[in-house]
């Protein structure tokens, strides 16, 4: 008895530290991308949560570095209404957006689960090539587009 309780203690130990990604859970990697223009500096890394080739989530996180206040605030008006407006129509967007010293910084998680993807995929039918028969996104698809956009990832293909 004494020994199945001790057996059932560091199983239980073992699974706490080590994550369920041992048992088929969530797994995570990053693409990066670093764009200087003339004018501003956008800084871009998202984080991607999956299980399997199916995309659960994303965080992203994008800095846009500028003397030119007027570029900064024009970039946070068009940002917050794209994120604003893909969130009444399609739902899953938490978002935030700051504009501060020079940098504007959006952190914004897109959760999949909870999206309308079918609605996103008919209204951006470009986004077919990164979805799945059940318009899930996939891992592939979620790569393809980051690289397509300039975006280096460290994920296995």
């Amino acid at each position: 008895m004494k020994k199945t309780i001790k057996f059932l203690v560091i199983l239980g130990l073992f699974v706490m530290l080590c994550g369920c990604s041992l048992f088929g859970g969530e797994k995570t990697f990053e693409c990066k991308n670093t764009s200087k223009q003339t004018d501003y500096t956008l800084t871009s890394t998202y984080k991607v949560f999956y299980k399997g080739d199916v995309v659960s989530k994303v965080e992203t996180v994008e800095t846009v570095e500028s003397k030119d206040e007027s570029k900064l605030k024009t970039v946070e008006t068009s940002v917050d209404e794209l994120y604003k407006s893909n969130n009444q129509k399609y739902g899953g967007y938490d978002y935030k957006v700051t504009n501060k010293n020079g940098k504007l910084t959006s952190t914004v998680t897109i959760d999949y689960k909870k999206m309308d993807l079918k609605k996103y995929v008919e209204d951006n039918p470009a986004m077919k090539s990164y979805v799945n028969d059940k318009n899930e996104i996939t891992k592939e698809g979620i790569i393809k587009l980051y690289n397509a956009l300039g975006a280096k990832c460290d994920a296995e293909k």
